[in-house]
């Protein structure tokens, strides 16, 4: 014990002894800077160097990418909702939800994303889709309601939304601007939707010269529109690809296959490439086979019997000489057929047959005394020829003679005149054949269904069907008008044997 004693005071002893020499040194130190000012002066002016202090720092956030390139990220915090602009370099790490790399491109619009970048720089040091981000695709605007997304019993909210694109890429200002047809993709994180993406959209289908309302419009066999209720001829569908069948009435279906309607945009199809419905018109013309010219709407088709023809209104005219010229007005519903018996001409008048009076033959004249000795005495019952004397019939001459001279005698007073005897001549050829078409007179009976139809014979209205008319051998031009109903014109023929007394139209209502 007493040796440690005594190393301790030792120990103590010797610190002491140094302490005292140190002390001594500084106080000789101190009194040489004392002594030399200036040195003191330059060595407290003298500035102290300060060491450089390099702060580098990284930053992090969760982001809605708006807009990118191959350069430059323009993307907004979804946390404070400011958005930041940062720069792609050749370190930048581009990952896939899983943290696997994957190129740029792979990088959408509106995607939820994990940025890293320098703070100082704003170089992206890592750009990632946000593994907790989720999203739905399928969403119709149906399932859009209030502000809130509807996915079966699960509810996303639209409070923070950012986004909303078309397929074109276009940003819309906001929910407005979706409608039925569009399909659409949302992102978000947690229970807010930040991005929403129009995959398919509307097109349209428009209907230009449409020749008539009456028909309707086929959309991939099972969508029928009734034209009359397609407003503006306009039809809005989801873009896509459609077969479309355009049903016209009277005309045959216009057809296309493959339509690709396009987001947006408008597919037209014309109706005036429509080929209309073509009717058999059958036309026989009764005319003792003469040539003959058919026309219809003025356009010739010569002998044509066999005529292909739309629906409609037509003006049919029949010219063949020796015939008198007929026009009829017909409308064309279906195929049909007509015959019309053309009325001949009948040729001119013959000239009256010209008798010829024979001239009276001359009579000779007769002297005087020839003339007495040649009258016969007037025949008198009472006188007896037999028991006249010679002796009186002197007397009577002697008279005479002694009477004034004797004036010329009138010979038509004593020769009565001789009237001409006409030599009649055979009846002519129209003469014996109109004697002979009176002989045949039938009653002809007209009648329609409905009746009450005015008739006319050869432009003369005869009344009111039932009507009966006797009429002589010959061809007959028949009209028909009931109000309600198309104009029926006809012909009859009246024939001597075998005749048919009783007809029967029926109506066509218009």
């Amino acid at each position: 014990m007493k040796n440690n004693k005594f190393l301790v005071i030792g120990i103590i002893s010797t610190l002491v002894v140094c302490l005292v020499g140190i002390m001594v040194f500084l106080i000789i130190e101190i009194s040489e800077f004392t002594e030399q000012p200036q040195l003191v002066e330059r060595i407290a002016t003298a500035p102290t160097p300060t060491p450089e202090v390099t702060i580098k720092a990284n930053l992090n956030f969760n982001g809605l990418i708006q807009d990118l390139s191959e350069e430059t990220l323009f993307a907004v915090n979804i946390e404070n909702g400011e958005p930041i602009e940062l720069n792609f370099v050749a370190d930048t790490n581009i990952l896939d939800k899983y943290g696997k790399v994957i190129p740029l491109s792979q990088i959408p619009l509106g995607e939820i994303v994990d940025v890293e970048y320098a703070l100082d720089s704003h170089d992206i040091l890592s750009l990632q889709i946000h593994p907790m981000s989720f999203l739905h695709q399928n969403i119709t605007s149906e399932q859009i309601k209030d502000d809130i997304v509807q996915i079966g019993t699960k509810k996303l909210f639209l409070d923070e939304l950012l986004l909303i694109q078309n397929p074109l890429g276009e940003i819309l200002p906001d929910l407005s601007s979706l409608n039925e047809f569009d399909e659409m993709l949302i992102k978000g994180f947690e229970d807010q939707v930040y991005s929403i993406s129009i995959v398919e959209g509307s097109g349209y289908i428009e209907l230009l010269n449409l020749p008539t309302e009456n028909g309707r419009l086929e959309i991939n066999r099972q969508k029928q529109l009734s034209l009359n209720n397609i407003k503006n001829n306009t039809v809005e569908v989801q873009s896509g690809i459609y077969h479309i069948v355009l049903y016209l009435e009277d005309y045959l279906p216009i057809i296309i296959d493959d339509a690709v309607i396009g987001y947006g945009q408008t597919y037209a199809i014309d109706a005036s490439m429509a080929q209309p419905i073509l009717y058999d018109v059958t036309i026989n013309i009764v005319n003792n086979d003469q040539p003959y010219n058919i026309s219809v709407n003025d356009v010739s088709y010569g002998e044509e019997k066999h005529l292909e023809l739309a629906k409609g209104l037509y003006n049919l005219d029949i010219t063949s000489a020796g015939f008198y010229d007929y026009s009829h007005e017909f409308k064309v519903k279906n195929d049909m057929s007509f015959q019309f018996i053309l009325s001949p001409i009948p040729p001119p008048p013959l000239p009256a047959p010209i008798i010829e009076v024979p001239a009276p033959p001359l009579q000779p004249v007769i002297p005087e005394s020839e003339l007495l000795l040649e009258v016969e005495p007037i025949p008198n019952p009472t006188l007896n020829n037999t028991e006249q004397s010679l002796g009186e019939l002197n007397e009577i001459a002697q008279e005479l003679a002694n009477t004034t001279p004797l004036s010329e005698p009138d010979i038509t007073d004593i020769i009565p005149p001789i009237e001409p005897e006409l030599a009649l001549e055979p009846a002519t050829e129209v003469e014996m054949e109109t004697e002979k078409a009176l002989e045949y007179k039938h009653i002809i009976n007209l009648n329609t269904s409905p009746n009450g139809a005015s008739v006319y014979l050869d432009g003369i209205y005869l009344g009111l069907t039932p009507v009966s008319k006797n009429l002589d051998k010959g061809i007959y031009k028949v009209e028909f008008s009931l109000e309600g109903y198309e104009k029926y014109s006809t012909s009859i023929i009246v024939e001597e044997e075998d005749i048919q007394t009783d007809y029967l139209y029926v109506l066509i209502p218009k």
